[in-house]
């Protein structure tokens, strides 16, 4: 019997999702998927990404990775009291408003 991991699980209930027609009626704001994981799959989920991309290629539909991982890092070093965050963590909160 083989063991099946998380990601090969997902792969699998992806690849049956992405199999199916859209729906006429859908507009392209609702032809976007989020996969939802255990943040301590991440890794192994980027390593795998490029079949979650064949797999999308294969079903005939667009693919388009969006990755936001450092969108907050970039966000706060533009910050001109970046600093003063660090050190109070808490005025953070004011300013997470804009992000």
């Amino acid at each position: 019997m083989r063991l099946v991991s998380k990601i090969d699980s997902l792969l699998h209930n992806y690849e049956r999702h992405v199999s199916l027609p859209w729906y006429d009626a859908l507009s392209g704001l609702q032809k976007v998927w989020f996969a939802v994981y255990d943040k301590t799959d991440e890794r192994r989920l980027r390593a795998r990404i490029d079949a979650f991309e064949l797999t999308t290629k294969k079903a005939g539909k667009g693919w388009l990775l969006c990755d936001l991982t450092h969108i907050f890092a970039e966000w706060m070093s533009a910050k001109e009291y970046k600093e003063i965050y660090f050190e109070s963590p808490d005025d953070l909160d004011l300013a997470l408003a804009t992000f």
